[in-house]
């Protein structure tokens, strides 16, 4: 119930600026992650590598448990007349946070660009509910994963290359 009075308050502040403003925002991370991938590559930044497969398995993650956890996206279960309300997959996770998020983990030892990056993931996150694609917990667990997923990947890689 809570989620849903969330959606409804958001809803509530809906204009056409912030609606052209939110679906900007919820689409950059199409030109956002290859630009934060390009930056790694280019400071020969040893995270690069894990954090390109991190992102596969994030968008293989994603995919399976959408096509396992059939929940209605807000837009489509409130019956709330909402600009947009697409996408093949159900709602939970949030693939747009799942995805913004995993390269968090990758950033940490750049304080500045961290701080930005974070600000930035969590804006996704919010673009997703103002455009009620998803409700508050899809985006939650949306970035927990991705985080799990970037830190994990992070961790194996980190070890292995301490083998070799």
């Amino acid at each position: 119930m809570m989620e849903q009075q969330i959606i409804y308050l958001i809803r509530d502040f809906r204009n056409p600026l912030l609606d052209s403003l939110m679906s900007a925002i919820t689409e950059s991370y199409l030109i956002v992650i290859p630009l934060v991938v390009l930056f790694l590559y280019l400071k020969k930044n040893k995270n690069v590598y894990p954090l390109i497969i991190s992102l596969i398995l994030v968008v293989i993650t994603v995919t399976v448990l959408k096509t396992m956890i059939l929940e209605k996206r807000p837009c489509a279960e409130l019956q709330i007349d909402f600009s947009e309300c697409s996408g093949p997959f159900s709602s939970f996770p949030s693939g747009h946070s799942s995805i913004v998020f995993t390269p968090v983990v990758f950033l940490i030892s750049s304080p500045p660009l961290f701080i930005l990056y974070f600000i930035y993931a969590i804006l996704v996150g919010f673009s997703r509910l103002y455009l009620g694609q998803h409700y508050f917990h899809d985006v939650i667990a949306g970035a927990l994963l991705g985080f799990a997923i970037g830190y994990i990947t992070n961790l194996v890689f980190r070890k292995t290359r301490k083998i070799s």
